[in-house]
């Protein structure tokens, strides 16, 4: 997937639409194993395309909040 600044405004247009809501960030990556979609810990509420990227800003789930919180997680690692 080429992310050039043209695709990232297609994203963010796509985005503010409604196209494309209801994105999750979930815990960890599945890869398949699970059977089925892990859940949710944020949405993304809002999407901005910015000289540097996509950057986006999300509304977390207690749970989310828990694990930024305690160190569980320390990055960011998308998946498409």
């Amino acid at each position: 997937m080429k992310m050039d600044a043209h695709a990232i405004e297609e994203f963010v247009q796509n985005f503010h639409a409604g196209s494309r809501r209801d994105i999750p960030i979930t815990q960890g990556h599945d890869n398949g194993m699970s059977g089925g979609e892990l859940p949710a810990v944020a949405w993304f509420a809002e999407l901005f395309a910015r000289p540097d990227g996509l950057w986006g800003a999300a509304k977390w789930t207690e749970e989310g909040k828990n694990l930024l919180t305690s160190g569980a997680f320390k990055y960011f690692s998308p998946e498409f």
